[in-house]
């Protein structure tokens, strides 16, 4: 039997500047006699002592136990002052939980290819925005971009805190996967990946 989230068992929390503790919460759920820490039940996870979700709050930067202070935002798993889009950012462009996905890279927005984007990616997206979880749709079925398309072949383990943690052609060169680059995508805007985040 899992714990809801928000049950506390020990006080043990870890200190990062930009960072505070999650806030105290009740003592209760523990088995007397045991000094295991809780059994989660998924999307949630042990976390110093409690069952959270590290994709619930997009101010926790996928990081147990920790939330930004007040006024600052994550980027690439560290608190940072508001400011410009940072390179590898998200956006759902249609509603704010359902549409095509974007991403900035050189300064530009651009589109990513459904090749090879599978639901696990899509969780990924998804946490990055601050959601629990997500799905993917093909085929600009959530409307089609204009160039550049920066992300091709994006293959996630699951565990990345942004999409540009994920494998995809073109990563680690410094313009991915655009058409002029030595890794030049093969899509068109008619496969523009598109998520539903939950």
């Amino acid at each position: 039997m899992g714990i809801d989230a928000g049950t506390r068992f020990d006080a043990g929390v870890e200190r990062d500047a930009g960072m505070r503790d999650a806030g105290s919460l009740p003592d209760a759920g523990r088995d007397a006699g045991t000094d295991a820490g809780p059994t989660c039940t998924a999307p949630l996870v042990a976390c110093g002592g409690m069952c959270v979700s590290t994709a619930a709050d997009p101010r926790n930067c996928g990081r147990c136990g920790f939330t930004c202070a007040t006024g600052l935002r994550c980027a690439g798993g560290a608190c940072i002052e508001p400011g410009p889009e940072v390179e590898g950012d998200l956006r759902i462009v249609g509603s704010a939980t359902m549409g095509r996905l974007e991403v900035f890279h050189m300064g530009v927005w651009g589109t990513i290819c459904d090749d090879g984007f599978t639901s696990t990616s899509a969780g990924v997206a998804c946490r990055q925005l601050g959601f629990t979880d997500g799905t993917e749709t093909c085929c600009a079925s959530l409307g089609a971009g204009v160039d550049p398309i920066w992300m091709d072949d994006v293959s996630c383990t699951g565990t990345e805190l942004r999409l540009a943690d994920c494998t995809f052609r073109g990563s680690g060169t410094a313009d991915w996967s655009s058409s002029s680059g030595p890794t030049p995508h093969n899509c068109s805007h008619s496969e523009d990946v598109g998520v539903t985040c939950l």
